[in-house]
């Protein structure tokens, strides 16, 4: 090949590559954007370098997010949209680990089905009488009866690779069933002491069942299943009325031990809507609380990036956010820079005080009426928001190289 040859070779190479760079450099909604150091450069470094190794073929495994928070991610409204923005650019690593069984009413994962028997004895670590331990997901089912079952289903196209539950041992705890669509089930023996994960090839099933054997109790933390793709895992665990503190109430050798298995790459707490409407929380006291819980997943998670999103908007009767909303969320902000984590203020992407009330009576609503928990409409929009704010860095970067090339 001629030196001329090799050059146009190489000239067509660089246009392709800058063509497939070219939808971030478009970044979310289409703006362009080469900004040398967005918000987020420094604090999401680790998560963008993940992202550009999956993207480059360097990283087998999956980019992992971890999202724990209150309600506004328990339905899977929020979570839910971040996980579709991420998963239809980066591919479809899977949702992670989920709740055992139906832990809530309107508990809900896109993609998934879930259903049990009546009779599973379900704690759920935000009531102050709740019987531990608990894992991640912050909620625990137990049974020892044979006749009891829990199943999950996955939408056409999401077959399992590899089926994953956790267990809490004792050494009266019996053994447990899993059965893959419909065949008859592994019986796994869960005796022992503390935290157990099983894990068994999934075949591309898209069925789960389990039950217990019947010959002693069995305490499940979490279940789920991976689809066997690269991708982004995002794993959510929301709990309705949750604050921060709920984390107190977990097992912190099960939660550490799922957290080294998991590996995630960014971590995000959503809590503090309800400490907002507590109007004799102590702000300080609750900053101390943020900057040692930062401090424990760092030190689990030293390389993982972090995220805290600052409350969003609420209001409550005829006036607007209550009076310790505003303090919190500034709390919150010292605590991720404190840690250098990123922070995302919620109620300023939303619009500021008294915002809430414009997202009730938008058309369609993007609030409901209780103005506190947002509407399909209004997470989704919100979701926009984060992902834009999240990807920023990496997508400046992105569009920074590509203009390098011409």
């Amino acid at each position: 090949m001629t030196g001329a040859g090799r050059f146009a070779k190489g000239r067509l190479a660089a246009v392709l590559l800058a063509a497939l760079m070219l939808g971030a450099c478009a970044g979310f909604g289409g703006s362009l954007s080469c900004e040398a150091n967005p918000p987020g450069s420094s604090e999401l470094a680790r998560f963008h370098q993940a992202l550009e190794n999956l993207s480059t073929g360097k990283r087998p495994r999956a980019v992992t997010i971890l999202h724990l928070g209150d309600s506004h991610i328990a339905s899977d409204r929020l979570a839910g949209d971040l996980a579709e923005f991420f998963q239809t650019r980066f591919g479809d690593g899977g949702r992670g680990l989920f709740p055992p069984g139906i832990p809530f009413e309107y508990y809900a994962r896109r993609g998934f089905s879930f259903t049990a028997s009546p009779g599973w004895e379900r704690e759920n670590s935000l009531r102050p009488e709740a019987d531990g331990p608990f894992g991640l997901a912050g909620l625990s089912a137990q049974s020892a009866s044979r006749t009891e079952w829990m199943r999950l289903d996955a939408a056409e196209g999401k077959g399992f690779s590899s089926v994953i539950v956790d267990v809490w041992a004792s050494p009266e705890s019996g053994a447990l069933r899993i059965a893959l669509d419909g065949r008859t089930g592994a019986r796994i023996e869960t005796g022992g002491q503390g935290f157990q994960r099983i894990e068994l090839s999934g075949g591309n099933a898209r069925r789960v069942e389990l039950s217990p054997a019947g010959d002693g109790p069995v305490r499940l933390l979490g279940w789920g299943a991976a689809p066997g793709k690269s991708g982004v895992t995002y794993e959510s665990h929301g709990i309705p009325g949750a604050t921060l503190g709920v984390m107190e109430k977990w097992e912190e050798s099960a939660v550490a031990a799922e957290l080294r298995l998991l590996q995630p790459d960014l971590v995000i707490l959503g809590y503090g809507t309800n400490e907002g409407f507590d109007d004799a929380l102590d702000v300080a006291a609750y900053e101390r609380r943020l900057d040692a819980r930062l401090a424990w997943f760092k030190a689990l998670l030293p390389e993982a990036s972090f995220t805290v999103i600052g409350a969003i908007d609420g209001a409550r009767g005829a006036g607007c956010a209550p009076p310790n909303l505003a303090p919190l969320r500034a709390a919150q902000k010292r605590a991720a820079e404190k840690a250098g984590a990123f922070f995302f203020d919620g109620a300023a992407a939303m619009g500021g005080d008294c915002s809430i009330r414009d997202w009730a009576k938008a058309e369609p609503p993007l609030a409901f009426g209780d103005h506190v928990h947002l509407t399909d409409e209004g997470a989704r929009l919100l979701a926009e928001k984060i992902y834009a704010a999240l990807t920023a860095a990496y997508d400046a970067q992105l569009c920074r190289a590509q203009k390098s090339l011409f």
